[in-house]
């Protein structure tokens, strides 16, 4: 599991640590690449907890996200609030199944349940740890996956979107003549 952004309060990490917690197998591991202010206090809850295979990894620049993400089979965004979370197209675009918080804005236009990933509640600890583990027991499901994850996320190209940004201004334009 792979999760990328900031070390904060907001981003939810600890759900996803008590989530990982209670499912964690010697198979999986869990990578979080970011810093920030509750990084030692997540450190610390890994210690306590003895949770292994939970590796922090310092923020990196947006360019070598990519090669982290590669690095794991899933994405999670545990996030309490995202307007949109644009990580989550990273991710996509990385052929990447997605776990994502039902309060993550992009969620709505970008998870299709069961096909390229779930949506959770972030504030339920049992439903993030159920999502975790169906990724874990269907291993063989996750490539095809990914590559949903792509497919949806190509509407999304920029190209398209600077179309559909001038067509919406064309339309307003059209509408207050």
């Amino acid at each position: 599991f792979v999760l990328v952004g900031r070390i904060d309060f907001m981003k939810n990490l600890l759900t996803l640590l008590e989530a990982y917690r209670s499912v964690q197998t010697a198979e999986w591991g869990l990578l979080v690449v970011g810093s920030g202010d509750e990084e030692e206090k997540l450190k610390e809850f890994c210690r306590i907890h003895a949770l292994t295979g939970v590796q922090f990894v310092p923020g990196v620049s947006w360019q070598d996200v990519p090669l982290y993400m590669s690095l794991g089979d899933v994405f999670v965004l545990p996030s309490f609030s995202e307007t949109w979370g644009l990580v989550l197209n990273e991710a996509m675009v990385c052929q990447m199944p997605v776990l994502v918080s039902n309060r993550c804005g992009s969620s709505v236009d970008l998870v299709r349940e069961g096909k390229n990933g779930f949506t959770f509640d972030p504030f339920q600890v049992e439903d993030l740890a159920s999502k975790l583990s169906w990724c874990m027991e269907h291993v063989e499901e996750l490539p095809q996956m990914g590559k949903a994850s792509l497919a949806l996320i190509q509407r999304y190209n920029p190209q398209q979107v600077a179309k559909e940004m001038i067509d919406g201004f064309y339309q307003v334009l059209h509408e207050s003549n």
